[in-house]
């Protein structure tokens, strides 16, 4: 009988130590493969602790590099600005001392940016520098699906069915916020860091020759099904909401960014990335 009950007794230990064997291999295989899958998230985000982006200078071009022309007049340099003109190119006033007078009242801002062509986002608390992509005609069932994965591997992509920057709705953006590492996807973590941004941050839209300013007011977390409920509540001014997949490696829920558009000032003739 004791021979019995000592070898129940090691049957069960033996199953017990199998079982836990199982679970710490299951466990090691599934951390390694999320750590492995989502690398240069990891990197990038581990990378982004350690430095700071300096978001009242960040202006971007078109390769993702700063490129900016600023021409900042002071009374130490006016004189080789404007002797430097060309006088065939100012025919509209009569001498050098009636533009020395303009300057001096500030009738003009010569502080501008040059935007980059095409149309691209950027949002300068978190680096982000994409273009946009425009989908005009898409299938029935792309759409019903949500299949975009071909068009996300040339940047951000603009939902068809919302509006354009500059017109009343809200505008939908959508980006990878993680991504297989064996497929080279350049904007695989392009969405990647939303999650820090805060209220009141600011996400700039250059599209068609305009540049569009947009302020978070809001951020939410949702399942796919309710992606819709909670961005068509701000539908009443010009907005703009970005999202990306939530958490790390799933699909599971949604990240939603939600800004309004923030109104330039009438006599605001310079446009500006500042």
């Amino acid at each position: 009988m004791r021979i019995l009950q000592t070898l129940q007794t090691s049957h069960i230990s033996g199953a017990m130590k199998e079982i836990w064997l199982f679970i710490g291999i299951f466990i090691s295989v599934f951390i390694i493969s999320v750590v492995f899958v989502n690398a240069n998230l990891f990197f990038h985000t581990i990378k982004g602790m350690f430095s700071t982006v300096k978001a009242e200078n960040y202006v971007f071009s078109s390769s993702g590099t700063t490129n900016t022309m600023n021409a900042v007049l002071s009374d130490e340099n006016t004189d080789n600005i404007l002797d430097a003109i060309p006088k065939d190119h100012i025919p509209f006033v009569s001498s050098k001392q009636q533009i020395e007078a303009n300057l001096q009242q500030k009738k003009y801002d010569f502080s501008f940016s040059l935007l980059p062509p095409g149309n691209r986002i950027y949002i300068p608390s978190i680096g982000v520098d994409a273009p946009i992509v425009d989908i005009s005609a898409t299938s029935e069932t792309k759409l019903k699906h949500g299949d975009f994965a071909s068009e996300l591997f040339s940047g951000v992509v603009k939902y068809p069915s919302t509006p354009e920057p500059g017109y009343k709705g809200n505008t939908l953006i959508f980006g990878h916020t993680s991504y297989y590492r064996w497929k080279k996807n350049p904007f695989g973590e392009v969405f990647a860091k939303i999650y820090q941004l805060q209220k009141n941050d600011e996400i700039k839209v250059a599209r068609k020759g305009q540049l569009y300013t947009y302020e978070i007011i809001d951020t939410a977390v949702v399942s796919p099904d309710k992606v819709d409920g909670t961005y068509m509540k701000y539908t009443d001014g010009e907005y703009i909401t970005l999202m990306g997949c939530y958490p790390v490696g799933s699909d599971t829920r949604r990240w939603l960014i939600i800004a309004k558009r923030k109104m330039p000032p009438q006599n605001n003739m310079i446009l500006s990335l500042h």
